[in-house]
């Protein structure tokens, strides 16, 4: 999960490393969730998240690192959790 947020803090941030306040509002979320991330020559460079709750699943927190962006990682990651 670190990495995880990291990204995603990164990629809301814009900024690398990203503030360590923002990676903590992220691994603090008090709903279940599951984590995606996208990688690219096996470094991280998107991530984002699914909640479940019965029958309803919520996309949320979708982001991409600045120097990745444009490449189809959260396509990807939305294909991912669709499946």
């Amino acid at each position: 999960l670190p990495t995880h947020a990291g990204v995603v803090a990164a990629g809301f941030t814009n900024m690398t490393p990203p503030p360590p306040e923002f990676i903590h509002m992220i691994l603090s979320a008090s709903t279940p969730w599951l984590p995606f991330l996208a990688q690219r020559e096996d470094q991280p460079i998107a991530g984002t998240s699914l909640a479940l709750n019965d029958r309803t699943a919520s996309f949320f927190g979708d982001a991409t690192i600045p120097s990745a962006r444009g490449l189809g990682a959260q396509q990807a990651l939305i294909r991912a959790r669709l499946h």
